[in-house]
């Protein structure tokens, strides 16, 4: 809604010769964030469903699947998704003769999405904005770092969103977690702002509840203070793999309870984040290393499933809406796997007593599909992939080719 605000105070200065927010690099990477952040379309899930069909939506579904973005702190509910905006179309006029390459794309997510055309925040004149005349641009390919943010893993039938960046305000404290869309489907949702769980209506914004690392359980990370955090420490895209590592120092927490503002001050965790996407694979290596730690630590997965099977190094998530997500855990070994569910997702957790590492292989799974074989060698650290040709260093975080 914020961005729907900004939106009609921009176009309403420029047409009364103000100043043009539209050339400031900041207002227009907005946009091209949310063209972006827009998934492939798929499945609905229950919230996402009553999203699209009860909101003004020039397009709404007709088969039960639709493009929407990937909730993101202030956004959604119980893993529903939310609208592309239609202030997104307004810009899309702007755009049109300054740089039509950009006016397109955003036209062409505008026509993809349920075409939000009305809200409580922007009034509907806004949309006579967009220009739709304009050709579609072709689909987004390729992965990419989206500055302050996160990044996009991209490959066919896959599509992945990893939250990394220096822009906090309004967001949940999920740095390095994975959100997955695969084959059509929902995989690993983010619950968004709201989860309903056992009857209750109740904030989302904790680690726990997102794919990522917590330190004393239930307590969240509030990495450098209030709204403070790193931008990423290395980003690397190749038609082969993506690789990211977040470093994600802790200096302050939340305790459980504690409302997001009240956070306690701890000796400083050490805490890196390697995520390798292998797109020939389909799988992604997921390293937590854990240099220096007081507190106990706890890896977190979540998934759209309905059961979760568990045998010693490994956690099958059956998935909802027919892609299982297969978890093959390198270490800690041996792991201690526990499962359990909150709102509409289920989750595993492995615990360790401070610092350490932990090292799994994530991999969603097409109907009638297996997960790739790992080849792991602690001595040297080394973690290889015959499928993909490739191997990852651990220790120098680095991707070389085998043959």
């Amino acid at each position: 809604h914020t961005v729907g605000m900004l939106t009609q105070f921009a176009v309403a200065l420029r047409a009364a010769g103000g100043r043009d927010f539209f050339e400031h690099p900041r207002f227009r990477a907005t946009f091209e964030f949310l063209a972006e952040q827009q998934a492939p379309t798929c499945r609905l899930t229950p919230a996402g469903r009553e999203l699209t069909t009860g909101r003004a939506c020039l397009n709404p579904p007709r088969d039960d699947r639709a493009a929407l973005l990937v909730n993101w702190g202030n956004s959604g509910r119980d893993a529903s998704g939310y609208l592309l905006p239609m202030s997104v179309a307004a810009a899309g006029r702007v755009y049109a003769e300054r740089d039509p390459a950009l006016a397109r794309r955003l036209m062409s997510a505008w026509r993809a999405s349920p075409q939000e055309f009305f809200t409580e925040f922007s009034a509907l004149s806004l949309l006579a904005f967009g220009r739709f005349d304009l050709p579609s641009a072709e689909p987004a390919e390729g992965s990419r770092m989206v500055e302050g943010l996160g990044a996009v893993m991209r490959s066919p039938g896959i599509f992945g969103w990893v939250k990394c960046g220096t822009a906090t305000h309004h967001n949940c404290r999920d740095e390095g977690g994975l959100v997955l869309h695969a084959y059509g489907v929902p995989v690993i949702g983010d619950f968004g702002y709201h989860a309903t769980h056992e009857g209750r209506v109740e904030s989302a914004w904790q680690t726990w509840k997102h794919a990522c690392v917590t330190f004393s359980g239930h307590d969240t990370s509030a990495y450098l203070g209030t709204e403070r955090t790193l931008p990423p420490e290395h980003w690397e895209s190749t038609p082969e793999y993506d690789l990211l590592v977040a470093h994600t120092p802790v200096e302050a927490i939340v305790p459980e309870g504690n409302p997001y503002l009240e956070v306690v001050r701890v000796p400083r965790i050490e805490h890196r984040r390697s995520l390798l996407f292998l797109k020939a694979a389909g799988c992604f290596v997921i390293h937590d290393h854990i240099s220096k730690s007081s507190r106990p630590s706890t890896w977190w997965m979540h998934a759209l499933a309905d059961a979760v099977e568990i045998s010693p190094q490994c956690a099958r998530f059956r998935g909802r809406y027919g892609v299982d997500l297969d978890v093959q855990i390198l270490l800690p070994s041996p792991a201690t796997i526990r499962e359990g569910a909150y709102s509409v997702q289920r989750h595993i957790r492995i615990d360790q007593p401070g610092a350490g590492d932990y090292l799994t292989v994530v991999t969603p799974l097409a109907p009638g599909s297996k997960p790739p074989k790992v080849d792991w060698d602690p001595g040297h650290r080394r973690l290889s992939i015959p499928t993909a040709r490739l191997a990852f260093d651990l220790a120098r975080r680095r991707v070389e080719a085998f043959s």
